[in-house]
């Protein structure tokens, strides 16, 4: 998934804001092709972490509950399966259908929200499955889980090559930023955005109720404009107007 960043905190006053020299600027740098988004909602709502991340880790643990204990830490990425692969398509296409909704209504481009069907060049759940858990930088990647208690003596305890205990019951480690972030503020925002536009998202509902249930957050994001007109116009005013512009401008030499 390409990277997502707003260079306007990276730079100095007089860069900010200005498509050309933030384009110069990150290709010079940062030494990587640079694309000017034509609004920052395209990284709100891409649907890296927030969708993938969280999709698994509700395969994995919806059916935990206090006590219960897994033997080690799971692969994350080389353990996928095809339930996590069935969730992240359908939160997939719930959040292309939140961007075809905010078009509609606003004008905004979202093209750049990329389907992780197209992402990944995976448009079944097995073809998915397959997909990321053979991603070579994906390998040995464990999930977000901590130790429970350990099973030996510590004469006889023994670790794995990243200091893993083998003798563990393990359980999921709910401070991880893989359910702080990604729940409790990237999928937190589209639930919120998709409240606004009035548009359904059973299954990013029922994996947040689970989150909120199971792990219950002491922090989350909130303080969204109470309409969908105001929140409209926080892109759509003079300012992201001339960066669209710009943006159109510039993507067009690339």
């Amino acid at each position: 998934m390409p990277l997502g960043v707003n260079l306007n905190y990276l730079l100095p006053h007089s860069l900010r804001a200005t498509p050309s020299k933030l384009k110069r600027c990150a290709n010079t740098c940062l030494i990587c092709p640079f694309k000017a988004l034509p609004t920052y909602l395209v990284e709100t709502l891409t649907p890296s972490n927030p969708i993938l991340h969280t999709s698994r880790l509700f395969s994995l643990f919806k059916d935990w509950q206090p006590g219960v204990t897994y033997p080690e830490n799971i692969l994350f990425y080389e353990g996928w399966t095809d339930d996590a692969s069935e969730t992240l398509i359908a939160a997939d296409a719930e959040v292309q259908a939140l961007c075809r909704t905010i078009e509609e209504r606003s004008g905004l481009n979202l093209c750049d929200v990329r389907s992780l069907k197209d992402h990944y060049e995976s448009p079944t759940a097995a073809a998915m499955t397959y997909k990321i858990s053979h991603i070579p930088a994906f390998a040995g990647l464990t999930s977000p889980m901590k130790p429970a208690q350990c099973l030996s003596d510590s004469n006889n305890k023994t670790e794995t090559e990243q200091g893993e205990c083998t003798s563990c019951a393990w359980i999921p480690d709910f401070s991880s930023r893989y359910f702080v972030a990604d729940f409790a503020y990237g999928m937190k925002a589209i639930i919120d955005i998709a409240r606004l536009m009035d548009v359904p998202t059973p299954t990013i509902d029922t994996m947040w109720n689970w989150y909120v249930q199971t792990a219950q957050p002491d922090h989350m994001i909130d303080a969204l404009p109470a309409d969908p007109a105001a929140f409209i116009a926080l892109y759509q005013d003079e300012h992201f107007e001339q960066l669209h512009a710009c943006a159109q401008t510039e993507n067009q030499a690339l």
